[in-house]
């Protein structure tokens, strides 16, 4: 990925969706965990096609890969945190509907460990308030969010 041309990106992208199809499990974390990387390091968010290409495979690979994500979605969150805290808003918009799914599909009693977490780093990062406006995102929350807001969203919750 890293060396190839921005029109060989499409068919990898099919290529990696189509292995996690029939790898699953087998999948996860390893292949997995280095391609989330390697595509938060190559986002490049002037390409629109090639930026519409890697969220559709993150949200493939969510979709085919939920049983074992959802077992810890603290690791997930930590692959897209950098797509999480990118400097552009729409970045951070794609990447927080992307991990929405898997936070919407957890089961509640893991939920309050997921949250938790994600308000950790939330405080740990140099920008609190991107962070907390990408997890509301993610949370199905519209409109303007900060860190309070967040905080807010998780005590209505009843976590």
């Amino acid at each position: 990925l890293r060396s190839g041309s921005a029109n060989a990106l499409a068919p990898i992208l099919e290529i990696v969706s189509a292995l996690a199809v029939d790898l699953r499990s087998e999948f996860y974390p390893s292949p997995f965990e280095p391609l989330v990387r390697t595509l938060a390091e190559l986002l490049d968010p002037a390409d629109t096609d090639a930026l519409e290409l890697t969220f559709q495979t993150l949200c493939y690979l969510f979709k085919y890969l939920l049983r074992p994500l959802l077992v810890d979605l603290t690791r997930p969150f930590r692959l897209l945190a950098p797509m999480l805290g990118h400097a552009k808003q729409h970045v951070r918009r794609f990447a927080a509907d992307s991990f929405g799914y898997l936070l919407r599909k957890c089961p509640a009693d893991a939920l309050d460990s997921v949250l938790g977490h994600m308000l950790d780093a939330a405080a740990d990062a140099a920008d609190a308030a991107a962070v907390a406006r990408a997890s509301d995102v993610a949370l199905g929350k519209r409109g303007t969010a900060s860190a309070p807001a967040t905080v807010a969203l998780v005590d209505g919750v009843g976590l």
